[in-house]
């Protein structure tokens, strides 16, 4: 699902060369702007996702990067709810 959307993570490496890890953006871009306000609303107020996002920023990652893995998480969430047809249990919802 994160392939479709351009989320997923590619490592840009050739021989000797290490490069930096970076989104595919393989996906639509509309899809991802669509989801990027989402994300931000779902970092305030969800705490699983606003805690995950405080632990990626304290290990001095970029805020843009934090958002984009939030961005994932959301989408794969998403994913499995909607493939277990179940509602949305915020006290059992591992991230």
């Amino acid at each position: 699902m994160t392939a479709l959307l351009g989320l997923d993570p590619v490592m840009r490496d050739s021989g000797t060369f290490r490069g930096k890890q970076k989104i595919s953006k393989h996906g639509g871009q509309q899809l991802r702007n669509i989801l990027y306000l989402p994300t931000l609303c779902t970092i305030q107020h969800n705490d699983r996702i606003k805690t995950f996002y405080k632990r990626l920023t304290s290990r001095a990652k970029t805020k843009k990067l934090a958002v984009i893995a939030a961005m994932r998480k959301l989408i794969l969430l998403a994913f499995s709810l909607f493939k277990s047809e179940e509602p949305y249990q915020p006290l059992f919802a591992k991230i």
